[in-house]
C-alpha cells in the first residue's frame, strides 16, 4: 500500500511535465478562471460554492486526455469506481456503496443525461456522446434526484448550440490496437440570439488490448478481431435552443446510439462440474455429495493472478485469454429525447418543465466455460452438448417517460427555492436464456429458435437450451420535492430539501406454462403488484469564512427503491424492500490564491441491504441444493457502515505549471450480525478458510466486520501539467499523471481479491490556430492487472463455485486531432 501511494506523491510533486486528470484539472482551472458551473442542485452555481462533494470532467478534458469510457473517468475521480463485469452489467461504486447483487435491475448510483434518468445499468456508458461536462455528485442525492440516487448521482450534459455565431469541430483519433474514431459537431444560429441548432455524429472501433488465444478469434465471421474487449459503436445527436422571449427558453435534444461491444477479457476458475471436468480452485477442500465423494477445492483464497489460471491436465486449452469468438458483450440501440421549457420573469416565481424519454434494447452472449475449446459432455448416456453460452440479459429492453414540473421561487438575498412535481412511467423487461453450438466453430444457435416469441397462448418449447426468464416490470412514480435555502445572517446559509415518492409497481412473469396445456404460454400469466412510499430529506448548513472559503455540514437520507422478483414459490419473497441510508458529512471548500483545496469526511449508516438470498419453497423451507442453490433478491438483517474522507488539491505553481492530487478513503464494512445465506446454503466452507453456523432456513456465514465486495478502500490520483509557447501561435503542453486503486475483495467472505494497481498516463499536445493535436497514452507501463471479478456460488449445485476475474486495459496510445471553426 505505502509504495504505490509514495510513487503517487512523487509524481504529484515532480517538477517536470505532468498532467492533471479531468476532475482535478477542472479544479485547477477553477483556481485560475473561477468559472466552472455545475447544476448539482438543479440550478447553475459555481463549483466552489456548492456545499456538496462534486468532481467535474469537462468535454475538452474528455477529448484531449484519451478518455473513452466512464471507467477512464472513474480512474481520476476520488471515491468513484466504474468496472465492467460485462457490458450488460457494469458496476458503480460511490463512497464504498455498490450493488451487492450484480444483476439488480437498478443501481445504487443514479445516472442522468440532460436531466433524464437512465435506469438500467446498460444505458449509462454510451462512450461517444458530445458532452460539455460530467458531474460526479457524492453522497445521497435522493431528495433532488429521486429514486436510486442512493450513494450519489452522475449527471452528464450534452453540448448546447451557440445562439450567437456558427461554431463547429471536426476531429478523430487513431491509436494502437486498431483504434479509430471520427466525430463532428456543428452549431448554427438560425435566428441570431434567438434560435440555434446543433448536430453531432461519431463512430468508433477498437480491437481491445488482450489477445484472444482462441484459434478462430480472427476468422471471417467471428465477433472478435483477434483481440478481445473491443467495440464498434456509432452515435448521432441533435439539439435545438430557442430563446423565444427574454423570459422564455425552450431546449430539445435527441440522441441515438448503436453499440456492438465485445465481451470483456477474462478467465474462469471453479470447481469440477458436469460443464468442466477440472478443478482450478486453491482452497477449502471438501468431499462431494455423491459417490465416489471426491474431495476437491471449493473456494479461491488470495490474489487473482494477472495470468489466466489453466488446469494442468487440460491439454486442449492454450495459455492466455481464451474467449469463444461467437460470444459478445452487448448489442443494441438506445434513444434519448428531452424537451425543457423555462419561464423566468423578473418576479418572484418562475416555471420549468422537463420531458424525458429513454429506451434501449440489448442482446448479449457470454462464454462462461474455462475452456471453450472443450465440449460439454453428459456421461450417462454419453452426449456431446458442444459449447454452452450464458445469455443472461439477452433480449432485455427498457423504455420510460418522465414529466417534471418545477416552480422556481426567487426571494430576496435572504431566501430562494423551488417546489416540483414528478411523474414517470417505465417498462423494463428482464430476459435470460442459454444456448449451445458446436465447439470450435463459428456456427451459432439461431436466436429465432431459442428466443421464441413471448405472448399469452404462444408455443412454449421444451428444449434444453432456450429462454429461462422473461419478467416485465412496470412502474408509475409520482413525487413531490422541494428545495429551500435561507440566509438568516450574511455568511450562513441553511438548505432544506426533501422528496416524497409513491411508486406503483407491477410485474408479469410471461415465461409461465398454461396449467391445462403446458405446450403453450399461460393465457393469464402471473402478475404481481405493490405500492411503496418513501421520504428522502436532506439538511445542509454552510458558513462562508471568506468569499473563497467555506465549511459545510449535511445530513441526508438515501433510498434505493424496492421491487418485485416475480413468480417465486414463497409468497413473501415475491417482493423486496427498499434499501436506505443516512449519511452525515462535513466538508470545506477553499481557495488560497493559486491553491484550491476541497476536503470532506462522512459516515453512512446503511440498512436493509438488497442482496442474494436463497429462493425458498412455497412453504418457506429450503429446497434441495443438489442441482442448484437458487437465489433471488432479498433484504438481509444487519447492514453496513461506511466512513471515509476525500481530498482534492490543485496548485497553480506558475503561470505555466500546475499540480494536482486527490485521494479518497472508504472504510465500507458489514455490521455485526450480518450473514451470507448463499455461502451457508452452498456448503463450500471447510471450517478453516471460513466457518458457517446454523441458521433458518439454511446455514449462514457470519460476515460482520468484513469489507464489502468490489469496493476499493483507497483510491488516489496525482500529476501536473506544463504549458508553454514554442513560438507565436503555437502553444504546447506536456502532462503526466498516476492513478491508484486499492485492493478489492470479490466475495463477502473476504477470501479472493483483486490486488491494488498503480497506472501511469500522459499527454503531449499542441494548439496552433484552429487546430489542436494531442498524443496520449494510458497505462504507460503496460501493467497487466485484474480490475474486478464475478463470483458465483451454488449455481451448479451445492459445493460448486466459480470466479471470473476481468482484466483491465493494457497500454493504449493514440493521436487525437481536431479543427475548430
Amino acid at each position: 500500500m505505502r509504495r504505490p501511494l509514495l510513487l503517487l506523491a512523487l509524481t504529484g510533486v515532480a517538477a517536470s511535465a505532468l498532467a492533471a486528470p479531468a476532475s482535478a484539472g477542472s479544479v485547477a482551472d477553477a483556481a485560475i478562471e473561477d468559472d466552472i458551473l455545475v447544476t448539482a442542485r438543479r440550478d447553475e452555481e459555481r463549483l466552489q460554492d456548492v456545499p456538496i462533494a462534486i468532481s467535474v470532467v469537462t468535454g475538452d478534458e474528455i477529448r484531449r486526455q484519451g478518455i473513452f469510457s466512464l471507467r477512464d473517468v472513474a480512474a481520476i475521480v476520488p471515491g468513484y469506481s466504474f468496472e465492467t463485469l460485462q457490458p450488460l452489467v457494469p458496476q458503480t461504486v460511490i463512497r464504498g456503496q455498490t450493488n451487492l447483487r450484480v444483476d439488480s435491475p437498478v443501481t445504487n448510483v443514479a445516472y442522468f443525461l440532460d436531466g433524464v434518468y437512465l435506469q438500467r445499468p446498460y444505458l449509462v456508458d454510451q462512450r461517444l456522446l458530445e458532452l460539455s461536462r460530467i458531474e460526479v455528485i457524492k453522497g445521497p442525492q435522493s431528495a433532488l434526484y429521486g429514486r436510486n440516487a442512493f450513494a450519489g448521482a452522475v449527471a452528464m450534459a450534452t453540448q448546447a448550440p451557440d445562439l450567437a455565431s456558427p461554431t463547429g469541430r471536426v476531429g478523430g483519433t487513431i491509436g494502437n490496437h486498431a483504434r479509430y474514431e471520427g466525430r463532428g459537431f456543428v452549431s448554427v444560429p438560425i435566428v441570431r440570439d434567438r434560435v440555434a441548432m446543433s448536430v453531432a455524429g461519431a463512430w468508433s472501433s477498437f480491437d481491445g488490448t488482450w489477445e484472444n488465444a482462441h484459434p478462430l478469434a480472427d476468422a471471417e465471421g467471428a465477433n472478435t478481431r483477434g483481440n478481445i474487449g473491443g467495440y464498434r459503436n456509432w452515435m448521432i445527436q441533435g439539439r435545438v435552443t430557442a430563446q423565444a422571449t427574454e423570459t422564455v427558453r425552450i431546449e430539445a435534444s435527441y440522441i441515438r446510439t448503436e453499440r456492438d461491444e465485445e465481451t470483456v477479457p477474462s478467465y474462469t476458475v471453479g470447481t469440477q462440474t458436469i460443464l468442466y471436468p477440472f478443478n482450478t480452485l486453491n482452497a477449502s477442500p471438501r468431499p462431494g455429495l455423491t459417490p465416489p465423494f471426491t474431495v476437491q477445492n471449493r473456494l479461491w483464497v488470495g490474489e487473482f493472478p494477472a495470468t489466466p489460471v489453466v488446469a494442468p491436465a487440460d491439454t486442449l486449452r492454450p495459455p492466455g485469454v481464451v474467449i469463444d469468438p461467437r460470444a459478445f458483450g452487448l448489442r443494441g440501440p438506445s434513444e434519448f429525447l428531452t424537451v425543457r421549457a423555462t419561464w423566468e420573469p423578473d418576479g418572484p416565481v418562475g416555471v420549468e418543465y422537463l420531458f424525458g424519454y429513454a429506451s434501449g434494447s440489448v442482446f448479449g452472449r457470454g462464454s462462461p466455460s474455462p475452456n471453450p475449446l472443450r465440449p460439454v459432455t453428459v456421461p450417462f448416456p454419453p452426449f456431446n452438448l458442444g459449447t454452452i453460452f450464458d445469455e443472461s440479459g439477452t433480449d432485455s429492453s427498457f423504455s420510460g417517460t418522465a414529466h417534471d414540473l418545477r416552480f422556481l421561487l426567487r426571494g430576496n438575498d435572504r431566501w430562494s427555492g423551488f417546489v416540483g412535481f414528478h411523474y414517470s412511467r417505465t417498462t423494463d423487461v428482464a430476459s435470460n436464456a442459454t444456448s449451445n453450438a458446436p465447439t470450435n466453430s463459428l456456427v451459432a444457435a439461431d436466436p429465432a429458435v431459442y428466443l421464441f416469441p413471448i405472448g399469452p397462448g404462444l408455443p412454449f418449447p421444451s428444449a434444453l437450451f432456450q429462454r429461462t426468464g422473461y419478467l416485465e416490470r412496470k412502474e408509475n412514480i409520482l413525487a413531490l420535492y422541494y428545495f429551500a435555502e435561507a440566509k438568516p445572517v450574511e455568511r450562513f446559509a441553511l438548505t432544506v430539501e426533501g422528496r416524497l415518492s409513491i411508486e406503483d409497481q407491477s410485474a408479469t412473469d410471461f415465461l409461465t406454462r398454461e396449467p391445462t396445456n403446458p405446450a403453450v404460454q399461460a393465457f393469464a400469466p402471473p402478475r404481481f403488484s405493490q405500492s411503496i412510499t418513501y421520504f428522502a430529506p436532506r439538511f445542509t448548513g454552510t458558513y462562508s469564512l471568506t468569499e473563497t472559503n467555506n465549511i459545510y455540514a449535511s445530513v441526508a437520507r438515501g433510498v434505493k427503491a424496492g421491487g418485485i422478483n416475480g413468480n417465486v414459490p414463497f409468497v413473501p419473497q415475491r417482493t423486496f424492500d427498499s434499501e436506505t441510508n443516512w449519511t452525515y458529512e462535513i466538508g470545506s471548500k477553499n481557495r488560497f490564491g493559486p491553491l484550491t483545496a476541497n476536503v470532506a469526511a462522512f459516515f453512512t449508516d446503511w440498512n436493509a441491504l438488497q442482496t442474494s438470498v436463497v429462493r425458498l419453497q412455497a412453504n418457506g423451507t429450503a429446497p434441495s441444493f443438489f442441482a442448484i442453490v437458487p437465489s433471488t433478491i432479498g433484504n438481509v438483517d444487519g447492514g453496513a457502515k461506511v466512513w471515509g474522507f476525500e481530498a482534492e488539491l490543485a496548485w497553480q505553481a506558475t503561470e505555466a505549471l500546475r499540480f494536482f492530487g486527490n485521494a479518497a478513503y472508504n472504510n465500507s464494512t458489514y455490521k455485526d450480525g450480518t450473514t451470507s445465506q448463499r455461502f451457508g446454503a452452498s456448503g463450500n466452507c471447510d471450517g478453516v478458510v471460513c466457518q458457517t453456523v446454523p441458521g433458518t432456513p439454511t446455514a449462514v456465514l457470519p460476515i460482520g466486520g468484513n469489507r464489502l465486495e468490489r469496493v476499493p478502500r483507497w483510491d488516489a490520483a496525482a500529476g501536473a501539467r506544463y504549458d508553454f509557447v514554442l513560438r507565436e501561435g503555437l502553444d504546447l503542453f506536456i502532462a503526466l499523471d498516476g492513478t491508484f486503486k486499492g485492493k478489492q475483495y470479490m466475495d463477502e467472505a473476504n477470501l479472493a481479491f483483486a490486488p491494488s494497481r498503480l497506472l501511469m498516463n500522459g499527454q503531449i499536445g499542441a494548439d496552433f490556430g484552429p487546430f489542436e493535436l494531442t498524443f496520449w497514452a494510458r497505462n504507460l507501463l503496460d501493467k497487466e492487472y485484474v480490475s474486478t471479478a464475478l463470483f458465483l456460488i451454488g449455481t451448479n449445485g451445492a459445493l460448486s463455485a466459480s470466479y471470473v476475474p476481468t482484466f483491465g486495459e493494457r497500454r493504449t496510445f493514440g493521436l487525437t486531432g481536431a479543427i475548430s471553426f
